[in-house]
């Protein structure tokens, strides 16, 4: 992020309105009229008790929301949006916490790291007083957006921005941190990424006879600190492995409007005329860009090995990579630049968790997949386990007027030692938390263990494949599940 954007941001908060926030975020409004969302009256369902949770005011406690329902990141932000929703529906119909509904209130921040973003923060902090923040989505977006976060003292929570440097440095790192993330730092899934470069898709062989899998990568990633983070893990990862080199690196730009046409097709020209040509490519980008490279290299593809294949990371793993990779705008089914491009993304529909089960059946029940689509989107439960986590902090704190106490509270609810609680029961972790008692909470996306000086927690990543019949709009498919002590 550019020095002059975050200095703007800064400017935006004075040190006098930084010290008033502190307290006034931390406060709750009155509103009228009774929650009617469509999970009110399931605690019986959930294993509490009518009453166990005592009775609702009329008050609530406010959660900001931003993330970029236009933009470079609107490709994710809808089924956050509706996870949101869905949370609050359950919290709410579960008799709410500390006998308050809570009130979820979303901001579109564009996809933006200037202007739009601050715009949203400022609201949250000053106009609608939260006792937390969800979002922003981008790494970047969370470089610029939390600094004055912090300064207030308010926890703020991401399920889907990734940059290992949102762990480190007097702003994000250490234990006096209010930063956290329902997903693991791309350190991670570098190294998934590099891991499958190098094997090769799964059981393929090679046309030529020789190895499938990438010996010489060539990397393009863009100017954030979402790519200029993962790109060292991923090249050092890879080089470490035998015979394995990057031949190529090229940073091009994170908004899809200022990458022409023109600049992807001199990138893959340059790349197919270097002596020591690669047998691989990784984007790491977002849709806009990773579509117009795709349709580039695709019309050069005969200049490459014929083994030669893409690996694309969380960012490109989304319907709005598949839309901006369409031959023709229009049609849906038309050849798509994506076919065949593989990827790597956080295992956010996990197999057999009987966590995940339960939430994906109230997601479901609410936003029904369209037909042939197995799995829910994408940090659709890391956005479910941020916004439990919020609620279930809150209780135990016994309320938002001391936010340190509501930060060191998420910590320990989110960590052992305590009885473990999933979201089937989550009114019952309301109760034994207003008894006093230590609580686990075991997350639909994870476990959701938030390491204390770096704020994220673990996961394992999927393989995925974008596949294309005749005919027919492309589709995405989990192709290899690769679990965390793969990648240690």
């Amino acid at each position: 992020m550019d020095a002059k954007k975050r200095l703007a941001l800064l400017g935006i908060f004075s040190t006098t309105a930084l010290g008033a926030l502190a307290v006034a975020a931390c406060t709750t409004e009155t509103t009228s009229g009774t929650y009617t969302g469509s999970d009110a009256g399931t605690i019986a369902e959930t294993g509490g008790g009518t009453g166990d949770t005592g009775s609702v005011t009329g008050e609530t406690v406010k959660v900001g929301v931003s993330i970029g329902l236009s933009g470079d990141l609107a490709g994710i932000a809808e089924s956050i949006q509706n996870s949101i929703r869905v949370s609050e529906d359950f919290i709410n119909g579960n008799g709410g916490i500390t006998n308050k509904n809570v009130q979820f209130i979303i901001e579109d921040d564009k996809s933006s790291s200037t202007g739009d973003l601050t715009a949203v923060m400022t609201k949250f902090l000053t106009k609608d007083k939260v006792a937390a923040i969800i979002g922003p989505l981008g790494s970047g977006q969370v470089v610029v957006a939390h600094p004055p976060v912090k300064d207030a003292k308010i926890i703020q929570l991401s399920p889907s921005a990734t940059s290992a440097g949102l762990s480190l440095g007097s702003v994000f790192g250490g234990a006096d941190r209010y930063f956290f993330r329902t997903v693991p730092p791309d350190d991670f899934q570098a190294k998934a990424v590099a891991r499958f470069a190098y094997n090769g898709p799964s059981g393929a062989a090679a046309p030529d006879g020789g190895v499938a899998g990438c010996r010489k990568m060539a990397i393009i990633s863009i100017d954030s600190s979402y790519g200029t983070s993962m790109v060292p893990v991923i090249k050092n990862a890879f080089i470490a492995r035998q015979d394995a080199t990057v031949v190529y690196q090229k940073t091009i730009p994170t908004e899809g409007g200022d990458f022409a046409s023109t600049e992807a097709d001199a990138i893959v020209t340059e790349m197919a005329g270097l002596a020591n040509v690669p047998d691989c490519q990784v984007i790491v980008s977002y849709e806009v860009t990773a579509g117009r490279f795709m349709a580039a290299w695709s019309k050069q593809a005969a200049k490459f090995p014929s083994k030669y294949f893409t690996v694309g990371t969380d960012g490109i793993y989304t319907g709005k990579f598949l839309k901006e990779s369409q031959s023709d705008p229009s049609k849906a089914a038309s050849p798509n630049y994506a076919a065949g491009v593989y990827g790597t993304n956080p295992d956010t529909n996990p197999a057999g968790r009987t966590q995940f089960d339960y939430f994906r059946t109230r997601y479901t029940t609410k936003y029904p997949l369209a037909a042939g689509v197995a799995d829910i989107p994408s940090y659709s439960a890391n956005t479910f386990d941020a916004a439990i986590l919020i609620a279930l902090a809150i209780q135990s704190a016994g309320g938002t007027t001391d936010p340190v106490k509501v930060r060191d509270a998420l910590k320990a609810v989110a960590n052992p030692p305590g009885t473990k609680y999933g979201p089937a029961e989550f009114a019952q972790a309301l109760v034994a938390l207003k008894a006093g008692q230590d609580i686990d909470y075991q997350g639909a996306s994870g476990d959701v263990d938030l390491k204390d000086t770096e704020g994220w927690s673990a996961a394992g990543y999927i393989v995925w494949k974008v596949s294309q019949v005749a005919n027919a709009a492309p589709t995405y498919s989990t192709i290899e599940r690769i679990t965390p002590d793969q990648l240690q």
